[in-house]
């Protein structure tokens, strides 16, 4: 459990610098319009599961 805990925080990490990298180049009109995609399809998602619970 230690060993994957420790894979997920070595790839997490620079993954985490990288996205900061690229955030800081981005226009805020483009990073708005992605974080506004992202929470749309989130609740889409979440909407159409409870449809799906609802028909089953």
């Amino acid at each position: 459990m230690l060993a994957f805990a420790l894979l997920i925080g070595a790839i997490a990490i620079p993954g985490a610098f990288l996205a900061k990298a690229f955030v800081e180049r981005m226009p805020l009109h483009i990073h708005t319009a992605i974080l506004d995609v992202a929470v749309i399809t989130g609740g889409l998602v979440m909407i159409t599961a409870a449809a799906r619970q609802l028909i089953t």
